[in-house]
């Protein structure tokens, strides 16, 4: 009977042993919105990458839209800017 008891404890641990570790390769083998978070995370440094350059160069860039703004309006002939 003690042997009985054994073999299927021995059993149980075995089988609940690899219901886990099949849990566990589950969870950290599923990759699949691994790529939108990367796709993500590059955006967003590119987006800030953007907006820091766009605040260091602010004045040069007001500078020279403003000078654009002036080259088209004056040729197209309108003298209102």
């Amino acid at each position: 009977m003690i042997k009985n008891f054994n073999d299927w404890m021995l059993k149980t641990y075995v089988g609940k042993r690899e219901n886990f570790r099949q849990s566990i390769d589950q969870v950290l083998g599923n990759e699949r919105g691994a790529g939108a978070v990367e796709y993500g995370l590059i955006i967003a440094v590119v987006v800030a990458m953007v907006v820091a350059a766009a605040t260091v160069m602010s004045d040069p860039l007001k500078k020279f839209f403003e000078a654009a703004v002036k080259q088209i309006m004056s040729f197209m002939g309108s003298k209102k800017y």
